[in-house]
């Protein structure tokens, strides 16, 4: 992976006790995690990821190093091995129906939750809220 660019989250990743919590409907995957504040009140963030192609969520035991790139953060990988095996099975299932235009617009982005895991998605954009 070389390219990429990260975006912040309104709360860090880093201080959950629940989540994350996955829901997948269709193309559209919700990710929610909580945040406990140092008041001890705990807040929920949800972050939705549209016209998802494939994710992949990791215990904390089988991150890597590389996966803390991601850490109170979501980091989107213009380039990865896994997108562009994901964008050319994409490709071979539609056939003359991609566009290469179509497929340019899908991203790998990924979040990690300190002491429980990372989640990575192929997605052609998120939202926040």
């Amino acid at each position: 992976m070389s390219t990429k660019v990260s975006f912040g989250l309104p709360y860090p990743t880093s201080r959950t006790i629940v989540g994350p919590e996955l829901h997948l409907q269709s193309s559209l995957l919700e990710v929610r995690y909580d945040c406990e504040q140092d008041d001890g009140a705990v807040e929920w963030v949800q972050v939705s990821f549209h016209d998802t192609l494939a994710f992949e969520y990791r215990q904390v035991a089988l991150c890597k190093a590389e996966d803390l790139d991601a850490y109170n953060k979501i980091v989107k990988y213009l380039e990865s091995d896994w997108l562009d095996e994901m964008k050319d099975r994409w490709r071979n299932f539609l056939g003359s129906q991609a566009s290469e235009s179509q497929g340019q617009r899908y991203a790998h982005w990924r979040i990690y939750f300190d002491d429980a895991g990372c989640i990575d998605v192929i997605a052609k954009s998120f939202q926040i809220g």
